[in-house]
């Protein structure tokens, strides 16, 4: 979406995408996911949340 100019529905999508991996305990997805919004908002506003998911991952 992102790539196609449509950069609200991608930021939506992705957000989407990291809540339900979040919900289905794939830390890993969420985290992937989560990095593609930072990619695409050019901004940070889940660093704490990928904080919390690198945290699970690590123990």
């Amino acid at each position: 979406q992102a790539a196609d100019g449509a950069v609200a529905e991608a930021v939506r999508l992705l957000r989407s995408s990291a809540g339900v991996f979040r919900e289905l305990g794939f830390p890993l997805w969420e985290l992937r996911a989560l990095r593609e919004l930072n990619a695409v908002t050019g901004e940070s506003p889940d660093r704490d949340r990928t904080r919390e998911v690198l945290a699970k991952i690590r123990t």
